[in-house]
């Protein structure tokens, strides 16, 4: 289910120049970059956003189980969990880049998404 989280995060990141591109023209909302998808486009994004929700749901209940048995540890166990989803300073070219060198190694080829961006992040820091 992580690996869905980071599909969409990706498919969400890859969108940023449309973003960009609708602020330039000064249109606010999503419109502005949806109407610039194709309908192909538009079906793999909300597909990476629809399993990204199914993850994100996942990753709520951990964090409620986690904080109801360790009520004192609630703020640093919800730091940590932001920590490894960290990947606000790493843009889109730069990740692909790292990844596709994880997966090169032939070692990794069975390693998860998650486990592949994690490493990228990591190799970057």
């Amino acid at each position: 289910m992580m690996r869905a989280g980071i599909f969409v995060f990706l498919v969400f990141l890859s969108g940023f120049p449309l973003l960009s591109h609708a602020q330039d023209i000064g249109t606010k909302g999503f419109f502005a970059s949806w109407k610039l998808m194709n309908t192909e486009e538009k079906r793999q994004f909300l597909s990476g956003y629809k399993y990204a929700s199914e993850d994100i749901q996942d990753i709520l209940n951990i964090a409620i189980e986690f904080i109801k048995e360790n009520p004192e540890q609630a703020v640093s166990g919800l730091e940590t969990l932001q920590k490894l989803y960290d990947f606000s300073s790493i843009g889109p070219d730069t990740l692909v880049t790292e990844v596709d060198r994880y997966y090169r190694e032939s070692k990794n080829r069975e390693a998860s998404l998650s486990q592949a961006m994690t490493a990228a992040r990591n190799n970057i820091r």
